[in-house]
């Protein structure tokens, strides 16, 4: 600071710069306190065609009817999983049993077929023991 005039004490210069920086911050705390409670003011003010209240209430019905909407959306949506899990289910069991029984006929036929192969090798070397014999019987210079 300068110099103090000798015409002012010093312990008023004091009293005054103490003040200051009391005084200072108050004020801006003062004015954003006002601007605060000048916009809240301003929301809540009747001065709109609807009373705050009534804008309220309009809005919780209005959600719960969107609430009470998802709610038979969800409960539609759960039915229709438990339905699509019971499918799911039944499915899977048919594929189960119709793999057995595939497995079951596979090895049916497979066992068949083995069993007309062993079979049909049997008849196979009769015939040609008997057509062996024959052609010794009457060509025997044919023979093996």
């Amino acid at each position: 600071m300068g110099s103090v005039p000798a015409s002012v004490d010093p312990v008023l210069w004091a009293i005054i710069a103490v003040a200051g920086v009391v005084v200072t911050p108050i004020t801006i705390a003062l004015i954003r306190l006002y601007r605060d409670t000048r916009e809240v003011k301003d929301q809540v003010s009747n001065a709109h065609s609807t009373n705050l209240r009534e804008e309220q209430d309009a809005r919780h019905e209005e959600i719960l009817d969107r609430m009470s909407s998802q709610d038979r959306v969800l409960g539609e949506l759960e039915r229709r999983t438990a339905r699509i899990g019971g499918e799911v289910r039944e499915d899977r069991e048919t594929f189960a049993r119709l793999r057995a029984e595939d497995r079951s006929e596979f090895q049916r036929v497979r066992d068949a077929d083995w069993s007309e192969f062993l079979r049909l090798r049997a008849e196979t070397h009769t015939a040609i023991r008997r057509a062996d014999a024959s052609i010794a019987k009457h060509h025997p210079e044919d023979t093996l």
